[in-house]
Parts: structure tokens; sequence; C-alpha cells
């Protein structure tokens, strides 16, 4: 987790506590200031609200199969393995558990405690943005969790425009990606400008107010599950680990990275952040109908064909995002045009142009970035191959475990969005040279060894799943 190097051999280095100081402040809104006194439980509320419905043990068993073994337990120490290991006999047992919780709105002390540990992006490691903030959150607790998560995820999502496709059935990533290239392809066909506003929020989960997530849902619907979820915020504190674990504080805004339920908070914020902007009449006017944003989870692009219309929606966004406590990182986001590229400022900070744009892992370019595509897939599948190294160049595994490994994790890498490629015949004998490559490679074979390798490996063809899923 980059915590040796950030040591010295003896000695904390000073900035560690700069670290538990900022997420502090992150979660209580005084920075690293003002602690206060959390009880045990916390007790139900006196105002009543709709009846939640009973939890059965079924729906427990469910969420405890989506359960990933190898997660790190929170505070309690009890891992997902012992969890699913007793399913048939606990499951009953916490189904009357959960169900009481939700009658009496008291949420069990062990529940109500959870670890940040600091993870580092990539190779970046000497600045504090350069870490990613993780909840060690009790197992039983994220159980809990994504039974409420079933309960409200149905209703949320009739709630959301199709402009939002995060987290929701029916909708992929490919939709979006589509759109945008057709839009991109028709507007440069048409000899017609258009800009395109790619949002980046800075630290977005951890600057939520809980006042604006509650406001949310009643709006959108789930006003029955708000107090429970009150119950759970109000009660929880988080403490930094790192080598060693700090004192705890309470959790006054955002929400924690790795609880189930946060991605669908989010969303529903986002939800209420659109609603508030009068946007009717701005984007792109396509049949009669306007198209002005398009989201996943928090994915955010916004589309018009007029400069100062783009300006104008970047900054109304910004404030009503503001508002909520979510800050748009102006040196993130990034401007796309197949104009010129005039000044847009936002927050008073100029809003980079760029030529390209990874935008839902694809490249998004108002010129033909087919190749560049395709480089990026197979480098992407190369990164992935050697991740798995010690299965898939193993001599002690059967080539049934290599075939099944290549089939789940590499293929979907190569082949992600690949329903909306426009290959060429050099683009198929590239990705069918990388697929030669990897074989040999799982083989131990060399490029001058003639032996019918496919015989041996029993891939699936990468060109023939393209061409399956693009029909």
């Amino acid at each position: 987790m980059g915590f040796s190097e950030m040591r010295r051999p003896g000695e904390w280095i000073e900035e560690m506590n700069d670290y538990i100081m900022f997420y502090k402040g992150e979660h209580t809104g005084q920075k690293g200031v003002g602690l206060a006194t959390i009880p045990e439980v916390t007790k139900a509320k006196e105002n009543k609200v709709d009846e939640v419905p009973e939890i059965l043990a079924s729906e427990v068993i469910k969420a405890i199969k989506f359960q990933k073994l190898k997660k790190a337990p929170g505070p309690d120490k009890i891992p997902n393995k012992m969890i699913k290991g007793t399913l048939e006999e606990t499951s009953p047992v916490l189904a009357k558990l959960f169900n009481k919780i939700l009658q009496t709105r008291e949420i069990p002390e062990e529940w109500t405690e959870c670890h940040i540990i600091l993870l580092h992006k990539k190779d970046l490691r000497d600045e504090i943005e350069d870490y990613r903030p993780i909840s060690l959150i009790t197992n039983m607790c994220k159980v809990f969790a994504k039974v409420i998560l079933e309960g409200i995820s149905s209703i949320l999502s009739e709630s959301q425009p199709v402009e939002e496709a995060g987290s929701r059935k029916d909708f992929s990533t490919i939709d979006h990606i589509h759109t945008i290239k057709q839009l991109i392809q028709m507007y440069n066909k048409c000899n017609k400008q258009i800009y395109l506003a790619f949002i980046d929020y800075s630290k977005e989960f951890d600057s939520l107010r809980h006042q604006y997530i509650w406001r949310s849902l009643e709006q959108q619907g789930v006003q029955n599950y708000i107090e429970i979820l009150k119950s759970i915020y109000k009660s929880s504190k988080v403490s930094i680990k790192l080598e060693s674990t700090g004192e705890s504080f309470p959790i006054k805004k955002g929400v924690c990275q790795g609880d189930p339920l946060s991605p669908t908070l989010f969303n529903a914020v986002l939800e209420y952040i659109f609603r508030q902007l009068n946007w009717d009449h701005l984007g792109l006017n396509i049949n009669g109908a306007h198209l002005n944003h398009l989201r996943f989870a928090d994915d955010l692009v916004l589309l018009e064909g007029d400069l100062a219309a783009i300006e104008k929606m970047m900054q109304s966004l910004a404030n009503k995002s503001r508002e909520v406590g979510l800050k748009i990182n102006a040196n993130k986001t990034k401007l796309m045009t197949n104009s010129r590229e005039t000044d847009v400022m936002l927050d008073g900070n100029k809003i980079e142009y760029v030529k390209e744009y990874i935008y839902l892992e694809q490249i998004i370019s108002p010129s033909d970035e087919m190749t560049k595509l395709i480089n990026r897939r197979i480098a992407q599948g190369w990164r992935k191959y050697w991740s798995l190294k010690e299965i898939v160049k193993s001599k002690d595994l059967g080539n049934h475990i290599k075939k099944e490994t290549f089939e789940t994790c590499f293929l979907p890498v190569f082949n992600y969005g690949c329903e909306i490629w426009s290959i060429t015949l050099h683009h198929r004998e590239r990705l069918a040279k990388c697929q030669r490559a990897m074989e040999r490679s799982m083989l131990g074979l060399k490029t001058k060894d003639r032996i019918d390798i496919r015989t041996r490996t029993q891939l699936t063809d990468i060109l023939t799943r393209i061409d399956v899923q693009k029909w």
C-alpha cells in the first residue's frame, strides 16, 4: 500500500500527519478538530416513516453470495469466507437481526466503526492527492447495505433519465460511447461545430453533504429508507489506519468508498443537481429534443453546439454542485471541439482543450482514432496478461485453466467496445498477431517453431468473438 515508500528508517515522514488531518477534515467538516462523543447505539427516532418491506432470508443469501472472498475484513475481523461458509445457518438469524434494525433504527455498535486506508494511484506517491482513501467496513454491515441497496435501486433507477447509464439494468457504457461518436461524426459531416466538456469532480465521495443525500432520496421516492440510512451515518465513525490505527472521529459529510450504497447515493445526488438546472433549451437539438449531457456515475460529459452556452452550462453545474458539497476540478476538466479553440473559463480558471480524451475507457476524438484505440486495447491486453503471468506461463497448470483465464480475463479487455468499431484489415491483422504472440508465450514457443498453436491452446479467436459481438 505504499507505506514503505512513505517511511524513512526509524522515523515517520511528517506529511503522514497531514494525511490524517486531511481525511479527518473531509469527513467531519472541520479540518481535524472538534471530535464529538458518539453514543453506543443510535436510538429510534420518534417520528414514524412508511413501513420498510420485511427482509427475507433469501435476500440475505443473495447479498452474501455477492460478497468477494478476497476483500479485507473491517474492524470486527470477520472475513467473507466465514460468512459464506455458514450461509445456510446464519441467513435466517441475520434476516431476523436486519428486520429488528429496520424496526428500531438501532445500529449494532460493531458496525459503526470503519478504518480508512490509503492506496496510492499508479506510480504517484508524493502528494496527498496521489492517494485514494478506501474504507474497510464490517462485512456484516456490507451485507446489510447490499440488502438495503436491493430495496432502493429499482426505485432510484426509475427516477433516473436516459442520460444516466451507471449501475442500471439494460444500460451500458457502449450506449454512451456510441452516442458520442455518432454525434461527432454527424456534426463533422454537416460541417457544424460541437463542444464536449468532460467534467471531473474532486474527491466526490468525500465531500457530499448529508442533508442533500436525504433530500435527493426523498425527491426520488425512497422516503421509507431515509431514517435507517440517517441512523447508519449518524452513528458511524472512522479512524485512519496507516502503520497503526489512529483515534476515531465521526463522519459529518461524504460517503465511504467501499460501502455498497455509496455509488447509488452519489448518483441520486447528481440527479438532484441536474433537476435544479434550467437546461431545457440547451444542448444539441436532435429531432426537436435537446441532449445536453451524458452520465455514467461520475463520468460526465456536457454537449453543446455553441461556445457561450457550453461555458454557461459548466458554470451553472459548478454552482449547483458546490451547494451539495461537490467541487469541479478545473485542472482535470477538459474541453473538446471540432471548431476553433476559443477560451472558456470556469470559476476564473481557463479550461484546457484536448484533441482526444479517454471516456469510459474509449478514445474520443473529433478525428478518426481507430488505430490508437486498437493500440490501446492491445497494450491493455498485454498488461492484463503479465499481471496473470503466474497462471498463463505456468508449466504446472493445464491448458484448460489457461484457456479459461484467457476467455474470462483477456478477451473482455481486447473486445471492449468492439460493437461500435470500424476496423480495417490492418487492425484485424494486428489483433490476430497479438493473440498468436500470447499463445506462443503461454506454450513457451518461439516464432520459428512450426506448430499449430491453436490446436494446442483451444482458445477462442479474438476476431471471431469481435464479429459475433458486432452482429
